[in-house]
């Protein structure tokens, strides 16, 4: 399944030719343009616990909800009303086509007439308003879809542009003149940690260049600090979805998880499966770097070499996933 779901994905990420290439989905990103709105449906059963959920973020901006998985959509609404149980989703793409959110299949589909549009996992949405079906007793939820963590978060292209443009000037003015060789050889080690230390010498660099751009060209840059750096000593099984994190920090710490003691194989005794069921930061972070060790690095490259050589000849044929419900994003 590992495999399919990374061709799925991958799919979605090269939806033309222009869009194969890193520079292509950048130039993509940089020039978006502005189209018609575009609608699509999904037939699909419910909990009542979540429809009362939707009837009470309808409206409110600041509720919005999150699909973990593969979310199967027409664009044909006599189709997805095939697929009802208790409710029809009318799902508002935007005028904005963020390709890296959906994607037509409907031409490599094993169902041919589904006019089949795939949403991607994480896409996050609002809910509009909840109505109901006199005639059928089924519920219609309105939602539109948000676009995605590249614009709403990190601020738009050309912010992010110059903010690395610029990081990369500090830290070469930084490295050369603020740093003496034995610092730049990391013959120090941690001797001057942690009032100057080169092994964070992009961090100085995006504090300067963050600070220097909010001053001189007024760029719209928010304070991240809720979510960023989650600490993977954190057991709270509760904390990632409350805070919604983006990130985790692996502090200067022996605590579990520690980098240290991973990298000492302290840890080399957990089989990473027990931990599959606890959400706590701590534990994904841990069964992230057991995990990572089940392949060397040399088979890991071998594989993306097979990979890359198959993909062009690999058929993907998607089917009609089963009933799921959407995570709420406090």
């Amino acid at each position: 399944m590992g495999p399919y779901c990374f061709l799925v994905y991958d799919y979605i990420s090269r939806q033309s030719t222009e869009n194969a290439s890193k520079l292509g989905r950048l130039y993509q990103t940089l020039h978006l343009k502005k189209t018609n709105p575009m609608v699509v449906y999904r037939g699909d059963k419910v909990s009542a616990k979540k429809l009362d959920e939707y009837r009470q973020a309808a409206g409110n901006k600041k509720k919005c909800f999150k699909w973990l998985c593969f979310v199967s959509t027409s664009t044909n609404v006599n189709m997805a009303s095939k697929f009802i149980k208790n409710v029809l989703y009318e799902i508002d793409l935007g005028r904005y086509r963020w390709n890296d959110q959906f994607a037509d299949i409907s031409s490599i589909s094993v169902f041919e007439t589904e006019d089949e549009i795939l949403l991607r996992p994480g896409v996050r949405f609002c809910v509009d308003k909840v109505e109901r079906q006199s005639t059928t007793a089924r519920e219609l939820v309105f939602i539109h879809v948000l676009p995605s963590y590249i614009s709403t978060v990190y601020g738009s292209p050309y912010v992010a542009q110059r903010i690395a443009n610029l990081t990369l000037d500090a830290m070469v003015h930084l490295s050369m003149n603020e740093f003496c060789t034995a610092e730049r050889e990391q013959k120090l080690s941690t001797l001057l940690w942690p009032d100057w230390h080169y092994g964070v010498l992009s961090m100085y660099g995006t504090h300067l260049a963050v600070n220097h751009l909010i001053n001189s060209e007024k760029l719209d840059i928010q304070n991240g600090s809720e979510l960023l750096d989650q600490s993977t000593t954190n057991n709270d099984k509760n904390d990632i979805e409350k805070n919604n994190r983006l990130h985790l920090h692996c502090w200067h710490t022996d605590a579990p998880f520690s980098k240290f003691q991973f990298k000492a194989k302290k840890y080399d005794h957990i089989p990473p499966h027990i931990l599959i069921n606890d959400s706590s930061s701590q534990s994904y972070a841990m069964r992230m770097a057991l995990e990572s060790r089940l392949m060397t690095f040399e088979e890991l490259s071998q594989q993306l070499r097979e990979i890359s050589r198959n993909k062009t000849h690999s058929s993907i044929f998607i089917a009609q996933p089963n009933s799921f419900t959407a995570s709420p994003i406090q």
